[in-house]
């Protein structure tokens, strides 16, 4: 079975949008705060936005059954990207206005920028299951990562390219400008795509606040739903602030400048462009619980080499720390399609958009905790070590080490996941070392079936 005619439409949707998430929640939003004087603190705190509001999607639930999907992410698309304008002239406002107001200034619009996203979060992954067939969601899926990822390699390239290495307000305007037109048009796009929602959802009756907290309640006795969103939820907390504090990790305890640490964040997105098509079908095939138990031990091990930077142990340079950015990129698109599509199969069929919901908020919640959480205990630690450019940091070696041990226990909670047609993880790490490389040796390709 081929995948449906209008894939092509929810593949430059996100194009578009990752070219508006990049610059709006990535690097260059962090650098822009830091520009207008936004400590650890608040920057932690920005960075909680997204997985924070995702949780308003408790409350639009049944909006979205009763709306339709599509109607529901266009609208709300359409307007989280007109409040990115309300950032543009606060670049330019740098030292007429005292950085406290300028960071408040900032805060307002990313919050209402998230909230409105959180609202239409619950619309996403149900439209996808309603329209991508079973058999071939992890193959979708490992198009697109490949799609978004290409979409944020360009971005942070340009990005970078663009700010340079002390870049001046109206450039981190411009970024921003551009993030509002890419916002519109993956708006536009999604208009293209058919609104499917299950019938039995359409006509099901407005329930209570009772009768919703039962249904929740159900959905969770589920228990391989629980097991999964278990999992999903520890990991999500164990790396939910990575990304956003390695920007500051290299700017402010090694000095590298903002072009340098953008092209290394576009770095991360060549490891997805390499692996998410074959991963994804990997994952049809094989299944995704022991594509996840390969994946959380490989950022284990990415996270030590982070912590032997911290400690000094090891010199970070650009050639240690790039290619450890493309295997994160590399692991990171694994284990998006593995536990996404792990997550859609387990999800109680007759109540598709509420199990995301719990899912999602869930995981949102916890993920929005660990950066304001180490917000300030990197801050409080500050005074552990020196702050001179390539000196030991005690406190970010503290930050790897305890995510290391977070994962530690996510690996755990794998053994309890269910899922029966996956293959053992001996089996597929025989296949991986020793198996596929024998037949690339004896000229042997492996393709798609439906090609």
């Amino acid at each position: 079975m081929r995948l449906p005619s209008y894939t092509r439409s929810l593949l430059l949707f996100q194009m578009f949008n990752g070219s508006n998430f990049t610059i709006a929640l990535g690097a260059p939003m962090v650098l822009t705060a830091r520009f207008l004087g936004a400590g650890e603190s608040a920057i932690g705190a920005l960075i909680a936005l997204t997985p924070f509001l995702a949780t308003l999607q408790m409350f639009s639930t049944e909006l979205a059954e009763r709306w339709g999907y599509r109607r529901l992410m266009v609208t709300c698309w359409t307007g989280r990207a007109f409040m990115l304008l309300l950032v543009v002239p606060l670049p330019l406002l740098m030292g007429r206005l005292s950085p406290a107001l300028l960071v408040a200034a900032l805060f307002i619009p990313l919050f209402a920028f998230n909230a409105i996203r959180g609202v239409a979060a619950c619309a996403w992954f149900p439209w996808i299951r309603e329209l991508i067939p079973a058999d071939r969601r992890g193959y979708f899926l490992g198009l697109e990562q490949r799609v978004v990822h290409a979409s944020v390699l360009v971005t942070l390239l340009l990005s970078g390219w663009f700010l340079g290495t002390s870049p001046q307000g109206w450039r981190f305007s411009t970024l921003f400008a551009a993030a509002w037109v890419a916002g519109l048009a993956s708006a536009l796009v999604l208009t293209r795509i058919p609104d499917r929602v299950p019938e039995a959802s359409r006509q099901r009756p407005s329930r209570s606040v009772r009768a919703r907290l039962a249904a929740i309640r159900e959905v969770w006795a589920h228990k391989p739903f629980r097991r999964v969103t278990r999992f999903g939820a520890l990991n999500t907390f164990a790396q939910a602030a990575i990304p956003g504090f390695l920007v500051l990790y290299l700017r402010d305890e090694l000095g590298w400048p903002e072009r340098t640490i953008l092209l290394f964040a576009a770095g991360s997105t060549l490891g997805v462009l390499m692996i998410a098509v074959l991963w994804g079908r990997w994952s049809d095939r094989v299944g995704s619980r022991p594509l996840l138990r390969l994946v959380v031990a490989g950022q284990m091990v990415l996270l030590s080499g982070w912590a032997l930077f911290a400690t000094g142990v090891l010199r970070a340079s650009p050639l240690t720390v790039g290619p450890i950015y493309v295997l994160t990129g590399v692991l990171f698109a694994s284990q998006a399609i593995a536990l996404i599509r792990l997550f859609l199969f387990v999800c109680p069929e007759n109540e598709t958009t509420l199990g995301i919901m719990v899912y999602q908020v869930i995981a949102c919640f916890l993920g929005g905790c660990a950066p304001v959480l180490w917000g300030f205990a990197l801050r409080g630690m500050r005074g552990w070590a020196g702050v001179q450019p390539g000196a030991t940091s005690l406190p970010f070696a503290v930050f790897f080490v305890v995510a290391l041990v977070l994962l530690g226990a996510a690996q755990l909670l794998l053994s309890r996941i269910p899922e029966p047609k996956a293959v053992p993880t001996r089996r597929l790490l025989v296949q991986l070392l020793w198996g596929w490389p024998l037949r690339m040796l004896l000229g042997a390709t492996v393709q798609d079936p439906d090609r």
